[in-house]
């Protein structure tokens, strides 16, 4: 299973709403908002391709550049700091070891 969409070099999250019984994602590492949604998890794909590349479209449209995608490096090391902020957050990480957030 996976919680995360990529397009373009862009990587998004995924997530269900019960309440609204939608599926939403979001571009992450971006200052700007890059969001879609779908009723379905096959659809929240095909919307996460289109908000990417409609977001691109638009700068381009505007004369401005778009966030770029955050480098691999910089990815892994935002999603290392999420799983700990995560496990903190769950009481599953060893209090003595430092948290860098």
């Amino acid at each position: 299973m996976t919680t995360k969409l990529e397009h373009r070099g862009y990587v998004g999250s995924a997530e269900y709403s019960a309440e609204d019984e939608v599926f939403f994602g979001k571009v992450e590492l971006a200052r700007d908002l890059v969001s879609c949604a779908a009723p379905d998890a096959r659809g929240l794909r095909v919307a996460f391709k289109r908000a990417v590349d409609d977001y691109l479209e638009t700068c381009a449209a505007e004369g401005r550049s778009p966030d770029e995608p955050a480098a691999v490096d910089e990815r892994r090391e935002a999603e290392d700091r999420f799983r700990r902020v995560f496990a903190a957050l769950q009481g599953t990480v060893d209090p003595d070891i430092p948290l860098e957030i």
